[in-house]
């Protein structure tokens, strides 16, 4: 129903891991292909968000790290991290459900030249004290 309104949309892909660094490059060379074709054929719908769409643009693309490198280690977030900043992207959105984890990954990003552009919550199990905060992080 967004999709037609021309509003905006997320897309989640779907990879956990992979198992050699051909298969990541090949796997993000897909991912930079959907990024162009998701690009152009959204190019005239309106922001929904107001002025806030060079922090959220219409459309966003989710992939895990973990399906962009190898040797990732889900038990060592911290190298997570440190892979992440190797990769340079120009913006990172954080969403964290854990205050303390992400205050920690903050400090990386932060210490790798990585700004605060944004920060927020989103009550998504309303009626229970869980709020997930998100960060919005440009170089």
């Amino acid at each position: 129903m967004r999709r037609q309104e021309r509003i905006g949309f997320t897309v989640d892909l779907l990879g956990e891991a992979v198992v050699s660094e051909q298969e990541a490059n090949e796997y993000a060379a897909r991912c930079y292909e959907l990024v162009d074709g998701l690009a152009a054929q959204t190019s005239g719908w309106s922001d929904p968000l107001g002025g806030k769409s060079e922090l959220f643009p219409v459309v966003n693309v989710s992939v895990k790290i973990s399906a962009l490198y190898s040797q990732m280690n889900p038990a060592d977030p911290e190298d997570a991290i440190a892979h992440l900043i190797r990769l340079q992207p120009s913006r990172i959105v954080y969403i964290s459900c854990d205050v303390a984890t992400l205050a920690r990954d903050m400090r990386s990003l932060h210490d790798a030249g990585y700004g605060l552009a944004d920060l927020g919550g989103i009550d998504l199990f309303p009626n229970t004290a869980h709020v997930e905060s998100v960060a919005v992080l440009t170089r």
